[in-house]
């Protein structure tokens, strides 16, 4: 676990550091440079670009780390591994090329009746979806040489430096929203250029179009894997990633732009599993491949209680901050229609985090098919749930049915592992957890207001801090976090002594 700790401590601060650039533009810089309707339709098109590409690039994306064991050898260029990747994604998307051009003219017809800005922009799908395919491959690819952080610099903290920018220009008047959107281009590809050199700078890049390894039998498997990861991710977009998409088609652009604002500040929960699935990944999957259920255990425990903790912390200090947060933004009175998404939301992130790394659990087991069985009956219901509620609750709805499916998801996982093999995620710390962050809640919502919006914020997030922090110390309930505070402070000692 100490490689996944320091691996995900790095890509966390890298995270964190591109949260706040995030934040930055999202509840600052794009309400100031944009309107509600050009915000919309830029969040529309990038997050369904995101969302899309694993099912257009033909499931690569369950490939890259599951099937590495195999292909691994680092004499012979990993026996051509990576490019083949490349190449099936490649190929899936000009499969999707061609049926764009045949069909793609039906799409733009029926949002062009809804905005001009749907005519102009959506052909900006293309490009940002193979961008996007592309950035994934790579930085997953580096995760099976346990690099995680570095690739994380490229695709998430200097993408949302360079649009931020590109935004201001926009409000500078520099440039206009189409350059903005040419711009945005341009940076996904500076994206994946910076992965290329960064695995050519590791000595992993090599390019071979000749498969020795690919038998058969493991072709067969591969196939197989990957048209289960291709409706395995469009069940997961229907399950858990259709909200964006359904509120732009159902309600508009309008609230397409309050409900990515809302979606952005909960998905900030999010954090702590994407850093530690990411680097767990990998050795899960070695794991599997070696049979040792005790790492698997040890893994999915641990996970889940670091997982939580940080989420918890964040939600609590994000509710308790909510309405200060859209007093400071630009035009926050419009966007305040989302506080209650961020809540809702965020109830649904904490039972994820909260269930640990079971997706990759179950993803790199011979049990593989489940996970694409229960996520497309989700996914079905899920539309079901958003044309349902969204009628009546409009964004809101679209937030409760995310948010009740994701934990209706996760907690079939938890009895599926426990079923199959006898492993649980949760520990007797956690529930001294869940009462250190209700006493946190329950501090910074008695504490007095100033008539300072800042000094509120300031106040509310030092008490909470301190206070997770003391608990977690005092009692050990995270002793993952307490050897890292251990280490943290014998550096600062010995820095003492030095100087």
């Amino acid at each position: 676990m100490g490689v996944i700790i320091r691996q995900s401590i790095k890509n966390a601060f890298i995270t964190y550091m591109s949260i706040v650039l995030g934040a930055l533009n999202i509840l600052y810089i794009y309400p100031l440079s944009f309107s509600k309707d050009q915000l919309g339709i830029y969040q529309f098109v990038l997050n369904n670009a995101l969302t899309f590409y694993p099912f257009v690039m033909l499931g690569v994306n369950a490939l890259v780390i599951r099937f590495f064991p195999d292909f691994r050898d680092d004499k012979k260029g990993h026996n051509g591994f990576l490019t083949l990747l490349l190449t099936m994604g490649v190929s899936g998307f000009f499969i999707f090329c061609i049926l764009s051009a045949l069909f793609g003219h039906y799409v733009l017809g029926f949002y062009a009746e809804k905005s001009e800005l749907f005519t102009t922009y959506l052909p900006y799908f293309l490009p940002l979806l193979l961008l996007a395919g592309l950035e994934y491959i790579l930085a997953t690819f580096c995760a099976n040489f346990n690099r995680i952080a570095i690739p994380a610099l490229f695709t998430n903290f200097l993408i949302k430096l360079s649009t931020g920018i590109l935004a201001l220009l926009v409000y500078w008047e520099k440039i206009d929203f189409s350059q903005f959107f040419t711009g945005v281009i341009f940076v996904h590809v500076g994206a994946v250029a910076g992965l290329l050199f960064y695995l050519y700078l590791l000595g992993q890049l090599h390019w071979s179009f000749r498969w020795p390894v690919l038998t058969a039998p493991l072709r067969k498997a591969m196939i197989t894997y990957a048209f289960f990861g291709i409706l395995g991710s469009l069940s997961s977009m229907l399950a858990v990633k259709l909200d964006l998409f359904m509120v732009g088609t159902l309600m508009g652009l309008t609230f397409t732009a309050v409900f990515s604002i809302a979606m952005f500040i909960a998905d900030v929960l999010d954090v702590p599993r994407r850093a530690i699935e990411g680097i767990s990944a990998p050795i899960v999957a070695q794991a599997w491949k070696e049979n040792n259920l005790q790492e698997i255990k040890n893994i999915y425990q641990k996970s889940s209680l670091n997982q939580f903790l940080a989420g918890w912390f964040m939600l609590i200090g994000i509710w308790t901050c909510i309405d200060h947060l859209f007093a400071i933004m630009p035009n926050g009175a419009q966007y305040a229609e989302g506080k209650y998404v961020v809540l809702i939301l965020g109830i649904g992130r904490l039972i994820d985090l909260v269930t640990g790394v079971n997706h990759i659990i179950i993803s790199y087991s011979k049990y593989y098919k489940f996970n694409f069985y229960v996520i497309l009956t989700l996914g079905v219901l899920n539309i079901i749930g958003n044309l349902i509620f969204i009628p009546l609750f409009g964004i809101n709805g679209a937030a409760m049915s995310t948010a009740f499916w994701l934990g209706i998801y996760n907690i079939l996982k938890l009895g599926f592992i426990y079923k199959k093999f006898n492993l649980q995620p949760f520990t007797s710390n956690l529930p001294g957890v869940i009462l250190l962050g209700i006493v946190a809640w329950a501090a910074a919502e008695i504490i007095p207001l100033t008539a300072n919006v800042w000094l509120n914020i300031l106040i509310k997030a030092t008490l909470i801090t301190s206070i997770f922090t003391a608990g977690i110390l005092k009692f050990n309930l995270s002793p993952e976090v307490s050897l890292l505070a251990q280490k943290g402070w014998d550096v600062v000692r010995q820095y003492r002594r030095k100087s």
